[in-house]
C-alpha cells in the first residue's frame, strides 16, 4: 500500500462527519487521525507531526479557538496550518479564527468537493 502524502488531525465531535472527511480524502493519499475534543487534539498533536489541523469551534471541553491559540503559541507546533470547519456563520467568529492564525474557514454545511479542494490546496502549499 502506498504511504500517505499527508497526515491531518481532524478535531470534530461529530464522528460521522469525521468519517466522511476520511472517506473523501483517503483517495487523495491523505491520512486522517480523529480527535473528539480539544484536549485530545492537543495530546495527539504533541505525539505526531501533522501537516494540517481541521478544527471545529464548538467542542467538548476547550473550544477550537483555544486549541488554535495554544497551537499558534507553541514554538514546536505554530507552523501547522489550521483550517476551521464550523457551523458558526457570524462574521465575528470568522474574524477571530483568522486573527488566531487560521489559514482558512469553511462554514457548515459545506460541499464535499469544496472541503476536499480547500484541504488539498493547503497541503500542496507545504
Amino acid at each position: 500500500m502506498k504511504a500517505p502524502f499527508a497526515h491531518i488531525l481532524c478535531v470534530e465531535d461529530n464522528e460521522s462527519l469525521a468519517h466522511l472527511m476520511r472517506r473523501v480524502l483517503a483517495p487523495a493519499g491523505v491520512e486522517i487521525t480523529h480527535a473528539l475534543s480539544g484536549e485530545q487534539a492537543l495530546d495527539l498533536v504533541r505525539q505526531r507531526r501533522y501537516d494540517l489541523v481541521t478544527l471545529n469551534i464548538r467542542l467538548p471541553g476547550i473550544s477550537g479557538f483555544e486549541v488554535c491559540h495554544r497551537l499558534k503559541h507553541d514554538p514546536d507546533l505554530c507552523a501547522i496550518p489550521v483550517l476551521f470547519c464550523s457551523g458558526e456563520t457570524n462574521q465575528e467568529f470568522i474574524d477571530q479564527a483568522y486573527q488566531l492564525g487560521a489559514v482558512d474557514y469553511l462554514t457548515k454545511p459545506y460541499g464535499i468537493d469544496d472541503f476536499r479542494e480547500r484541504v488539498l490546496a493547503q497541503l500542496h502549499q507545504l
